[in-house]
């Protein structure tokens, strides 16, 4: 499967949604200067933004990547596409990788099915919409989007660095589900 940006900006219904549902707004692909440096280089072609200013970017290896506004930045995807059907497929990745112990599959695969719980309960139309773009997009369900995503994040051996020069922090959180008051309720 191939996305472009191109093929997003002729569906304006897709990419509304992909914001409304997933958190990712489409760009152009200009290059612009980021807080990120990777090899020195720190303009990127911009691929996306969130809502809560962290930016999608394609890094020389046609990886993506993706610097958080707080300092954090990590490989998220092998491209576009996986990145498009990482957002579709689990909008809540961020939350994912905040209850991955430091990156643990396992850990990850464990918190999944209570995150896709509550993104559903957060609103009604979320799974309908969710199939909406999986349609419009040529998305199956099949594939193993953790795993994908836990491999991109653990085996990029990059040296990123904040503008400061400190490296910059990972994206996986060192908590467990456990540690969410709310979750522990409901395995009660």
């Amino acid at each position: 499967m191939v996305i472009t940006l191109q093929q997003l900006a002729a569906k304006p219904e897709v990419c509304e949604a992909l914001g409304a549902v997933c958190d990712l707004y489409p760009e152009s692909g200009a290059v612009e200067p980021t807080w990120i440096h990777l090899a020195g280089e720190s303009y990127f072609p911009v691929l996306a933004r969130d809502g809560a200013g962290g930016m999608f970017v394609t890094i020389p290896s046609g990886q993506v990547l993706y610097a958080s506004s707080e300092g954090a930045a990590g490989v998220l995807a092998d491209d576009l596409a996986q990145l498009v059907a990482l957002h579709v497929k689990g909008p809540y990745w961020r939350d994912l990788l905040k209850y991955s112990r430091n990156g643990d599959l396992a850990e990850m695969r464990r918190a999944a099915p209570l995150l896709e719980a509550v993104w559903l309960e957060d609103d009604e139309d979320n799974a309908a919409s969710r199939e909406f773009l999986m349609s419009e997009l040529g998305l199956t369900g099949s594939g193993d989007w953790i795993g994908a995503l836990h491999h991109c994040l653990a085996h990029a051996s990059l040296d990123l660095r904040g503008t400061d020069d400190q490296p910059a922090e990972s994206l996986f959180g060192r908590h467990t589900i456990e540690d969410n008051p709310g979750f522990r309720a409901t395995e009660d």
